[in-house]
């Protein structure tokens, strides 16, 4: 984790200068996708569980409304082994981005969806909603480098072994920071 906050140190001080040479566009399709650090805490009914720090990302796409409004699909994901057990957790659903300004390089993403979590026997599915901030550094014409935070929370989401329910809820949540890329 402290080598993703060094790189995104670097960019914070170095991509304004960089940004300062291309203006920000947004028109037509657009996509994006980074990867980073993600932080997974079970809620619910477990009370056991530590809040573990694994490889993150996300992957995003669609089309633009206007230079402040983008929508789209967004995929998040998140995996780590621990004991040789490996947990992931999914996201997947529309979304939509909002720029306050729109030759601006900061944004404001929320999306709704569904997420599940997997663990050798144990999955879930449930409804979840994503919040998240970013700001894309254009670096050339139609690409820019994106420093992100995303936080995302489901509700409802049980524990089924071997596909049968078992009562308890685990209700992931999900906070990721990262480096990504996008195209518009």
């Amino acid at each position: 984790m402290p080598r993703i906050l060094v790189v995104l140190l670097i960019l914070a001080i170095g991509a304004p200068a960089l940004e300062a040479q291309r203006p920000n566009t947004r028109q037509g399709f657009w996509i994006s996708f980074g990867l980073g650090a993600g932080s997974l805490d079970l809620g619910g009914d477990v009370q056991d569980f530590d809040r573990e720090t694994g490889l993150s990302g996300y992957l995003r796409l669609g089309g633009t409304i206007s230079p402040t409004i983008l929508i789209g699909g967004e995929s998040n994901g998140w995996v780590k082994t621990i004991d040789g057990v490996t947990t992931q957790v999914g996201f997947l659903g529309p979304v939509a981005v909002f720029y306050p300004s729109a030759t601006g390089s900061f944004y404001i993403k929320t999306a709704v969806g569904v997420l599940t979590v997997d663990e050798d026997f144990i999955s879930g599915t449930g409804f979840a909603t994503s919040l998240g901030v970013g700001n894309e550094f254009r670096v050339g014409n139609n690409f820019s480098i994106v420093l992100f935070l995303n936080g995302i929370q489901s509700f409802g989401v049980e524990a089924k072994v071997d596909g049968m329910g078992t009562g308890v809820n685990v209700d992931p949540n999900l906070v990721q920071l990262g480096v990504g890329v996008a195209w518009h």
